[in-house]
């Protein structure tokens, strides 16, 4: 009989196999990955475009071209769109990011025939009616409008400013003055010119049919190579930057620097030394800032790998009187990390968390195609995340000593506060 008083015996795994997706090459040279074999009646597909913020020739033009591929195309309205696609019970998702726009369909496959040509009219043939672009413009507007009330936000927003430069496409950000100056012609122009496909992800059941009139619908697509003129080199450190809010109680810190390519040999040992960091409830910065100190409700550490580039970045909100403070046990954490060894038993909690998370983010087909699209992505090697699990298994404390001193001294780090 099973004692429900024991804690069931922990057995560790460091086996991590993604499937094999079939590949279809269109003749335009864009590969679509399918993984089949799903048990529920679902399918997705989505499209990848080369056209995320690298590429756009203003600021807000790929976020706001990409909001508005589902608001209407030649032969029907917005309305039509969205009743259609919620009458068989379908959905389209659409994001905007720094270096792709990415378009997925979520469906039943019993209604794939209905709503598969819509998903390819909105891909290939959006008409940007103006009513909705100042429909659009207007909300954002708004949103802005508050966003920039928050002090998170803004801090958000000027440590990328900092890390990167105010003119590079992973630091900028988009203001009033230059939405106001973006026009329907500039959504056209950029969706005729610089909207190549990447690459084409699906999760299905699908027919041999099926297949084929993706094969047909999406042949038809761009797939030029696009180019940036807006890129600039990165500044260099800097002193710390602070925003005074008036009326404000809480300041919003954040701590930041360019990080690793997800390709880089040290970027596994670089996961691990996060994780350890801020990367979860029970890392260094939580119990240091938050239960020990009780300074902020959260704190996090955290890595973005950009296509072209990498961004970490540490973040709290605080009150305003604790702000210095909390700075200084932020970069009192680092200073340990890069002084003394963390503990086995310390480490391997941090280990046996990150393999857990990662593990149980594979529970579905469309968490696995996940990942199979960031290998394709980021031109990693089919094994990536074996090669990862085996690697964070063997990382010690001299490895965490060693990504500490490498790449968080003091002045590597900018730092700004808004509050």
């Amino acid at each position: 009989m099973l004692n429900r008083k024991l804690a069931p015996p922990f057995q560790k795994t460091l086996s991590l196999t993604l499937p094999s997706p079939a590949e279809v090459t269109l003749s335009s040279g864009v590969k679509i990955f399918l993984v089949q074999g799903i048990q529920q009646n679902v399918a997705k597909i989505e499209v990848i475009f080369d056209a995320g913020k690298w590429f756009e020739p203003k600021v807000g033009v790929s976020h706001f071209t990409a909001t508005l591929m589902e608001k209407g195309t030649s032969t029907k309205t917005a309305e039509e769109i969205a009743n259609t696609l919620d009458y068989y019970g379908a959905s389209v998702e659409i994001h905007a990011g720094f270096d792709f726009i990415s378009v997925s369909l979520y469906t039943l496959m019993t209604q794939w025939n209905k709503v598969f040509p819509l998903f390819l009219e909105i891909i290939t043939d959006p008409s940007f009616p103006e009513k909705e672009w100042t429909l659009t413009k207007e909300i954002f507007l708004q949103n802005l409008k508050v966003n920039n009330e928050k002090t998170s936000y803004r801090a958000s927003a000027l440590i990328r400013a900092r890390v990167f430069g105010e003119g590079h496409p992973y630091g900028s950000s988009v203001e009033e003055e230059q939405v106001r100056a973006i026009t329907r012609s500039d959504f056209q122009d950029f969706f005729k010119t610089a909207f190549p496909v990447h690459s084409i992800y699906g999760v299905g059941n699908f027919t041999a049919t099926e297949i084929e009139s993706m094969k047909q619908g999406f042949q038809s697509l761009p797939s030029q190579t696009t180019s940036s003129s807006r890129i600039v080199h990165p500044p260099g450190p800097a002193p710390a930057h602070y925003v005074q809010k008036e009326g404000s109680l809480q300041s919003s810190i954040r701590l930041g620097k360019r990080s690793l390519l997800k390709k880089d040999p040290d970027y596994f040992d670089l996961q691990i030394f996060n994780h350890l960091l801020g990367g979860f409830f029970g890392s260094r910065l939580m119990k240091n800032i938050r239960e020990e100190k009780g300074l902020t409700y959260g704190i996090y550490s955290s890595l973005t790998a950009f296509v072209r580039d990498g961004f970490f970045v540490i973040g709290a909100d605080v009150n305003k009187v604790n702000l210095e403070f909390a700075i200084r046990e932020i970069r009192s954490e680092l200073r340990n990390l890069r002084d003394h060894a963390v503990g086995e038993q310390e480490l391997g909690l941090v280990k046996n968390h990150f393999i857990g998370s990662l593990q149980a983010d594979m529970a579905n087909l469309f968490s696995v195609i996940e990942k199979i699209k960031n290998i394709h992505l980021h031109h990693l090697p089919p094994g990536y995340y074996q090669d990862l699990f085996n690697r964070v298994d063997q990382v010690g404390p001299e490895d965490i000593l060693r990504i500490a001193a490498k790449y968080f001294q003091d002045d590597t780090l900018f730092e700004v506060a808004v509050g």
